[in-house]
């Protein structure tokens, strides 16, 4: 009795998790939503590194919905940093004196 044939198992080769962003990015822009089997098919990237980018970009977003990428250049060099967007410093400023007048009170 002779086993039924098993499809071959192609291996997917590695990307590096920036090329395998900007591929993913790229189908998305799209406006099609995909699962991460669907966007691995697409993109020819793992489905572990897949959900590796996807969690990187929603862990990004999150920080720069509420944060503001800033860069300053200092004579030769380029300095970095995440201030408190206006929006959301006024939030936490107004919400502190709210506490602070209930308390009063």
């Amino acid at each position: 009795m002779t086993m039924p044939a098993q499809p071959e198992v192609v291996p997917v080769p590695r990307v590096p998790l920036p090329e395998a962003v900007f591929k993913i990015m790229q189908v998305l822009r799209k406006g099609r939503a995909l699962s991460i089997s669907e966007l691995s098919r697409v993109t020819g990237v793992d489905r572990r590194t897949v959900g590796k980018a996807l969690k990187m970009l929603e862990s990004v977003q999150n920080t720069l919905h509420s944060r503001k990428f800033e860069m300053k250049e200092v004579g030769r060099r380029k300095m970095f940093a995440l201030s408190m967007k206006r929006a959301r410093a006024r939030e936490v400023i107004s919400s502190a004196k709210q506490k602070v007048v209930h308390r009063r009170h």
